[in-house]
């Protein structure tokens, strides 16, 4: 939705698992903070606040994530969900609210999933068999996962997969998506790898990584800085590259059409046909950053969810200790979206600019822009097929 803000709060950094393509830093993850009662509903104060006095804002987004955020206590939910709820409500305009949960425990969110609007937990082909290499963890993390999902499912409870575009969901996604459809799952967001964390690490040479780390705040923050720097990939076991990703689109939207099934609905799939149909940008794709708050479990704020899970991350202040407004006002938070937004002029020259405003910007930098036939980050021959079958 064009017109919509996003409001990402972090109860805990912690998580139970150790993805290896997930873009939160090990050490982040490793952090045992919480966020009090008294800080989340201040923090719910402010971006309510946010959201009434933001006229642009006609929707508001709020996810819960982390980390793994079942890991805070039962309480925490039962007793802050409506006070969230009630302060949004108070806006008179729409919400959606998810919690975003890896699903390996379920007895404790049962307790409190009704009080979200979607129930959001992520799954890739090689998600637990990457945990035996990483905690030595039997395959039985999987099994787990399955048998959750099957049980909610079978209660008639609804819930979004999401997933990571990696080399191994790629290579085996029909005969995932297959199963997940056979187990009940009609709702599917598919999110294109994004690298940073622990998926730059694993993707670049030791050199390039250390250059990156050295670099990656004039990138981010100095509008025309990040023209100057290309990385590629030199381990493609975790993220297959712009042409697989493109193809792997093609192929689940042919697979789509073919369930001919109204209540399944994958996400950016079905928005990229609406929305190249009418000629207006697609959220779901274009950077939502300069339109995002998302906040640490210990009050640090960025408008990028990729930068949440850096141990030094890019913060425009403390939501615990700071002014909100000073915070949303900051030139520190102009100067990062101004260069996360600005994009190089073969994006502006391209006839779907106006749909994905360019995308991601640290995918961006692993786009070869001097070769006319590389694929670009935004998945252009995506685009065309989209266009080319699909467009009224």
């Amino acid at each position: 939705m064009s017109n919509s803000k996003l409001y990402h709060i972090y109860p805990t950094m912690k998580c139970n698992l150790s993805c290896q393509h997930c873009f939160l830093h090990q050490e982040v993850r490793d952090k045992k903070d919480r966020m009090t009662a008294e800080e989340f509903r201040s923090l719910v104060d402010n971006m309510a606040n946010d959201f009434a006095m933001d006229p642009s804002a006609e929707f508001a987004e709020v996810t819960i994530i982390g980390g793994e955020p079942t890991l805070m206590p039962p309480a925490f939910y039962t007793e802050n969900i409506p006070y969230l709820r009630e302060k949004f409500d108070a806006t008179n305009k729409p919400i959606s609210l998810t919690i975003v949960t890896n699903f390996t425990t379920t007895n404790a969110l049962k307790r409190y999933a009704h009080l979200f609007d979607i129930v959001s937990t992520s799954y890739e082909w090689d998600r637990f068999d990457s945990q035996k290499i990483i905690l030595g963890a039997t395959s039985s993390k999987k099994e787990n996962w399955w048998k959750n999902l099957r049980d909610w499912t079978d209660e008639g409870r609804k819930v979004a997969i999401s997933l990571a575009t990696t080399t191994e969901t790629i290579d085996h996604w029909e005969e995932m998506f297959e199963k997940l459809y056979e187990n009940g799952v009609r709702f599917f967001q598919v999110n294109l790898m994004h690298p940073d964390g622990e998926l730059m690490k694993g993707i670049l040479s030791d050199q390039d990584y250390k250059h990156f780390c050295e670099h990656r705040l004039s990138i981010l923050t100095h509008p025309t800085e990040k023209f100057n720097y290309h990385y590629q990939a030199t381990n493609n076991d975790l993220w297959p590259g712009f042409e697989k990703e493109a193809q792997f689109l093609i192929d689940l939207t042919l697979w789509l059409d073919k369930k001919q099934d109204e209540a399944l609905v994958i996400y950016p799939i079905n928005s990229h046909k609406e929305c190249l149909n009418g000629g207006v940008g697609n959220s779901d794709i274009a950077c939502p950053a300069s339109g995002a708050i998302c906040v640490t479990t210990t009050g640090e704020v960025s408008g990028c969810t990729i930068e949440s899970g850096k141990p030094n991350m890019i913060s425009y202040g403390n939501a615990f200790e700071d002014d909100f407004q000073d915070i949303v006002n900051s030139q520190l938070r102009a100067n990062h979206t101004t260069s996360l937004d600005l994009k190089p002029v073969e994006c502006l020259g391209c006839d779907y600019y106006f749909f994905c405003k360019g995308g991601c910007s640290f995918r961006e930098l692993f786009w070869d822009r001097a070769n006319p036939t590389a694929e670009c980050h935004g998945l252009k021959s995506y685009f065309e097929f989209i266009k080319n079958n699909y467009q009224n």
